[in-house]
């Protein structure tokens, strides 16, 4: 069973993909920041993890980078996910799909596609 570890400062919403994942067969475990993130990491050992980009502390982009500096973690797939349809927030400019997939990162999902869009994505992307 692949377990996908889902960080997302929005407690609902990582709630409702951690609900609707499991119900496709996946482990999921779910973090509310990107420090609480990175000890799951450690303890859960995910094959994906989806990751919000803008967050309180450290935002989605500085996770995945710190995640590609550590040869223990350099290897996870990590998806980007963001509810901003514009680069520009009022914390500041978040990164692009094309950015993100330069940078190495399996996908970029925007959280108003629907739920089964959302979880077919993840399909795919995991079986890669």
């Amino acid at each position: 069973m692949k377990t996908i570890l889902i960080i997302d400062d929005n407690k609902d919403l990582a709630e409702i993909y951690s609900t609707r994942l499991k119900a496709e067969g996946f482990n999921t475990v779910a973090a509310f920041n990107a420090e609480e993130g990175l000890k799951q990491i450690k303890k859960s050992k995910p094959d994906l993890i989806l990751t919000d980009i803008i967050m309180p502390g450290l935002k989605g982009t500085e996770l995945f980078l710190k995640l590609k500096e550590n040869p223990e973690t350099k290897d996870i797939k990590v998806v980007f996910m963001t509810a901003y349809a514009s680069t520009t927030t009022p914390w500041g400019e978040i990164a692009t799909e094309s950015y993100a997939l330069k940078i190495g990162a399996q996908g970029y999902l925007r959280k108003e596609i629907p739920l089964e869009s959302f979880v077919e994505a993840i399909k795919q992307i995991i079986a890669l």
